[in-house]
């Protein structure tokens, strides 16, 4: 198998599992516990809340873990009050639920799929608006949004911005003491880690009202922690933040491999989003007359796994939002591949993807 879908998840490192496993097997103690079975158990999130800390920059008592990026930032939105200011390429967990919502405004992007920051400022100048939500990296095209502007653009209006850190997070430096964010969202099975834990960051003064109560994460979210996964999260945060360098630079080698190789065999192929915004792992791709749900398929026939999207939406039957929004038309987003690479990605494999790819683009063109 050929996996250049890491957008979509990633494997859980050896060390990282490693690291679980005592909390599966021997001390599996409640961490509410006052014995020292349970101590032990509270530590051991304790320990991982600094490590995701350090991994952005934070302060660890500005970390409360969740179940995964979509409780993450939820949570946020749902207890906001008044109107909603999100991007036009949000990722789906914010657009289906802001779907429920009467006060929303969307911030539209212009064809390399960056966010337009007059168009932010003069909304927040007309508008009373209770939080903007902007991604940080886009999951379909890596475009990186110029998060610190829009922060600074939030602050000097006081409003309260949130940000969907989640595919930005392991890939490119994270610094939330130098970007005034209120909250962040991050999960750990997109950087190596376990599925089914994330976090949210809140900057310390920040409001903040529970979506879950209960005693645990000092009252900010109840339920028993999962200590395992929590302390896996810390363990891959740990791993991602010393290999931070030496993963970007794997990954862009890699990523530009690919894209060159492609454009050359391909000479109409197009890349979508800004070519210098956007994450070094993550290349999305136009290949002209060719459906991309059908070479997904048949890519994935021969061991090759792509995506044409976000994986959240794999079963959407519409084209791309996020390509839409960008002035992509409908023919043009249903053409678009996304590959996604990681540190763990071989020279030999982007030369049998690249191969196959050509092969096939050619053979089903319309």
């Amino acid at each position: 198998m050929i996996y250049l879908d890491y957008n979509a998840t990633t494997p859980v490192l050896p060390e990282v599992m490693n690291s679980m496993t005592p909390f599966f097997l021997k001390q599996w103690g409640n961490p509410s516990a006052v014995y020292p079975f349970g101590e032990n158990a509270a530590n051991a999130i304790e320990n991982a809340r600094q490590q995701v800390a350090n991994l952005i920059g934070a302060d660890a008592k500005e970390i409360l873990f969740t179940s995964g990026a979509t409780e993450s930032n939820q949570t946020i939105l749902a207890r906001t009050t008044g109107s909603i200011l999100t991007s036009s390429v949000e990722h789906s967990s914010i657009n289906d639920f802001i779907k429920t919502r009467d006060q929303t405004i969307s911030i539209p992007v212009d064809t390399n799929g960056l966010i337009d920051l007059n168009y932010l400022d003069s909304e927040l100048n007309k508008n009373k608006i209770g939080l903007v939500s902007c991604i940080w990296a886009n999951n379909e095209t890596g475009v990186i949004s110029p998060i610190q502007e829009v922060s600074e653009i939030c602050n000097k209006h006081g409003v309260l911005f949130h940000s969907d850190a989640v595919q930005a997070v392991g890939k490119i430096p994270i610094d939330v003491s130098k970007t005034p964010v209120n909250y962040l969202s991050l999960s750990a099975h997109k950087f190596f880690g376990p599925k089914g834990i994330g976090a949210i960051y809140i900057r310390k003064g920040s409001p903040f009202h529970p979506l879950v109560f209960g005693t645990q994460e000092e009252g900010k979210r109840g339920g028993t922690e999962a200590v395992p996964l929590i302390v896996g999260f810390g363990k891959a945060a740990e791993l991602a933040k010393k290999e931070l360098k030496q993963r970007s630079e794997i990954m862009c080698n890699m990523r530009n491999m690919l894209e060159k190789s492609i454009l050359e065999t391909i000479p109409s192929a197009y890349i979508n989003g800004d070519q210098h915004n956007r994450l070094p792992n993550t290349l999305n791709i136009g290949i002209p007359n060719v459906d991309s749900d059908m070479i997904v398929q048949l890519l994935g026939r021969e061991g090759i796994m792509v995506s044409n999207g976000s994986a959240c939406k794999s079963q959407a039957i519409t084209p791309s939002h996020v390509l839409l929004a960008m002035g992509r038309s409908y023919e043009q987003a249903n053409e678009a591949l996304r590959f996604s690479v990681s540190h763990l990605t071989t020279e030999q494999e982007i030369k049998e993807a690249r191969s196959k790819i050509s092969d096939l683009a050619k053979g089903i063109a319309c």
